[in-house]
């Protein structure tokens, strides 16, 4: 046997008076932060028509009833956290299913005009009832906007019940057709899937007590709408106060709990679509107003038609518009003898050359294939103009490094060739001058006098092309030239240990 001793039953006593102190400090909080809407307190007694039906027979432990109590009566948006109804009996009803709901409906127009959707289960078991007013805490609060009337729904899906008619509530509020009930209701299944068969109205309503939590620390600070191209899931986002959670729904009243979290993914969406967002505080199960969230799921258009080569569409899956993410070719610096083109095939700029800057070489002859322009020979050595070589055809009459310049009469623009090296291996004074050239300028017919038998003769274009060659037979030979154009030629005599050339002019 264990022997309290003193200080454990002053400790036992410490925490016994703590638990109370917690469960005083509830309910005063609970008080702090709630606040009762009576919309409806009657004295007159009727045995059919309360919140909850008591009578001990089969037949009634299927009951069903739907009252309406008009917004005008309650005036008070918020989270219901309680109800309350005054009765005149005691027992326990089993199988109980409470719901609450917003209509637009103001009465029900027929014995059949059950409200079927849009309610929420807020309580669901069992009711031990007293004598006077009996207190249900609802294990889902309901958020009452305030926008249209709030129907109550007490529905009893067999169980037991006590033999008990007496109920308490108002008789005759004006308003026809605010109730409706049916006592025999095992056969038309459960909600959503019931529809309560034919009915009874009256305009009769329970007394009824709401309970709202008022001062509740729950707000939505901010939302993150979100859009896509074309159909699939959209990410949309909320940030509510510290110490709630965000719920995500379907409708802006009651509807279905869709998701938890900061955070929603919807489901594939082929169309834009509204969700909405409440701040939930689980330490006073209270939540705010929700908010509106919009997932918008915008059409794809069609692409556009390619006109350039360097077009290139892309989708964009956030603004769902096809961008032109393509880069034109940017045109190309060129130099005044060249030409820029744009090949719409391989899409790219092509240069070419109004000039062209080569040299042909026949031994020591220097000739620019371009034609019709302005000439002007430089030594490479010092880069400067050789006077008098402003001819297509250049002779050098010392070895060096030689290049043409060339330049467009029309456009004044100048193209260089690259630099020839040339070796000139020149005659003895003898040789030199004892071969002689005439007449010149000729016809036709020229001679040669003071070469050597076996000399080479060669007859040049200005271009550089070797029109005519022969070997001498005499020192002094007279040549018939083949029928030329008139113009000015070169002719070159070559000998074992040089060569001599002459310009020779044809009319």
């Amino acid at each position: 046997m264990k022997i309290l001793k003193k200080n454990d039953i002053f400790n036992s006593n410490k925490k016994s008076i703590f638990s109370l102190k917690v469960v005083v400090l509830f309910f005063l909080n609970f008080i702090a932060f709630s606040q009762t809407i009576t919309p409806i307190d009657g004295n007159t007694t009727n045995t059919n028509n309360g919140v909850i039906y008591g009578l001990s027979s089969e037949s009634v432990r299927y009951s069903l009833f739907q009252h309406i109590y008009k917004q005008a009566l309650i005036n008070q948006s918020g989270t219901i956290s309680h109800i309350e109804f005054e009765n005149q009996m005691n027992g326990t009803f089993t199988n109980v299913s409470i719901y609450l709901g917003e209509t637009t409906k103001s009465n029900f127009s027929s014995s059949s005009d059950w409200v079927n959707t849009g309610l929420t289960l807020v309580y669901s078991g069992n009711l031990n009832i007293v004598n006077g007013w009996y207190q249900i805490q609802l294990s889902t609060p309901f958020n009452y906007t305030n926008t249209n009337n709030l129907i109550l729904v007490v529905h009893q899906n067999g169980g037991s019940t006590p033999n008990s008619l007496s109920a308490r509530h108002i008789v005759g509020t004006g308003d026809a057709n605010v109730t409706i009930r049916n006592f025999r209701t095992s056969s038309f299944g459960t909600y959503p899937n019931w529809d309560g068969g034919t009915g009874f109205r009256n305009n009769n309503l329970p007394s009824l007590k709401l309970i709202f939590q008022a001062g509740c620390s729950a707000e939505v600070l901010s939302t993150t709408p979100s859009q896509r191209c074309g159909a699939g899931t959209v990410e949309l986002k909320a940030t509510v106060s510290t110490g709630t959670s965000a719920r995500w729904f379907d409708s802006e009243t009651n509807g279905n709990l869709l998701s938890t979290g900061s955070t929603f993914i919807t489901p594939a969406l082929t169309q834009s679509t509204t969700y909405w967002v409440e701040a939930f505080n689980s330490l006073n199960s209270c939540s705010s107003s929700r908010s509106a969230v919009t997932a918008t799921v915008n059409e794809i258009p069609q692409e556009p038609n390619v006109t350039n080569c360097w077009d290139n569409f892309q989708l964009s899956t956030v603004s769902c518009t096809w961008v032109n993410i393509g880069t034109q070719p940017e045109r190309p610096q060129t130099d005044c003898y060249e030409i820029a083109t744009f090949n719409e095939i391989s899409c790219t700029w092509n240069i070419a050359t109004t000039l062209s800057n080569d040299v042909t070489q026949n031994d020591n002859i220097l000739a620019a294939e371009q034609e019709n322009v302005n000439y002007q020979w430089i030594n490479c050595t010092t880069n400067l103009p050789i006077a008098n070589a402003v001819n297509q055809t250049f002779i050098p009459t010392e070895s060096g490094n030689y290049a043409v310049q060339l330049t467009e009469t029309n456009t004044n623009c100048t193209l260089q060739s690259d630099c020839i090296a040339i070796t000139v291996l020149s005659l003895s004074d003898v040789d030199t001058q004892k071969v002689i050239l005439f007449p010149n300028p000729a016809k036709q017919t020229i001679q040669i006098l003071g070469a050597n038998i076996g000399d080479e003769v060669q007859l040049i274009s200005i271009g550089g092309q070797i029109l005519y060659t022969l070997n001498l037979k005499h020192t002094e030979e007279q040549i018939t030239l083949p029928n030329l154009t008139p113009a000015l030629y070169f002719l070159k005599v070559k000998a074992n240990n040089g060569e001599k050339v002459f310009k020779l002019l044809i009319q």
